[in-house]
């Protein structure tokens, strides 16, 4: 399974990203948005400065549109007692919204000097930097919150399930 994904990648390019893009890194404010700190995370410093391809940074903002739905999905358990339903379709509405973003980045790279034109290469680069990310927080979890290390999990999980078997 995992073969299928780290072939060399054709057309891809390495640039500076910003390394810890996450939800609480963007301010919308009227019709604008802002994007902050670009320090990036500081357990990882040398890491978030090295060139990588973009696709790391969108692999970041879906693993915290997961969070921020594990939240609500936690919130409502406490506050509703059978809320199976909400949180069906709250999950429905992370995919929804995943593929509205990633669409959204795939427009606005298209015809730049960031685009890949191999969408395979895209594909497994996208899947690749999600797994990364996701076996990332697996480990911080384990070491600050073992009370959430689910979310990671359960992702590793999706992730993986919507890999292509061998060719």
């Amino acid at each position: 399974m995992i073969e299928t994904l780290v072939r060399e990648p054709v057309g891809a390019i390495k640039t500076r990203v910003h390394g810890d893009y996450h939800l609480g890194r963007v301010l919308v404010v009227k019709d604008d948005v802002i994007i902050v700190d670009f320090k990036g995370d500081p357990s990882r410093s040398l890491e978030t400065c090295a060139k990588s391809s973009p696709l790391r940074d969108v692999a970041s903002m879906l693993r915290s549109f997961a969070y921020a739905v594990a939240a609500a999905k936690r919130d409502l358990s406490r506050r509703i007692p059978d809320a199976t339903g909400t949180a069906a379709r709250l999950t429905e509405e992370l995919v929804e919204f995943s593929q509205i973003f990633i669409h959204a980045y795939m427009e606005a790279a298209h015809d730049s000097s960031i685009w890949i034109d191999d969408a395979p290469t895209r594909s497994r680069l996208l899947t690749l930097y999600l797994l990364r990310k996701a076996f990332c927080e697996i480990s911080d979890e384990a070491e600050n919150r073992p009370d959430w290390i689910d979310v990671p999990i359960e992702g590793v999980l999706a992730i993986l399930d919507h890999v292509p078997e061998a060719e």
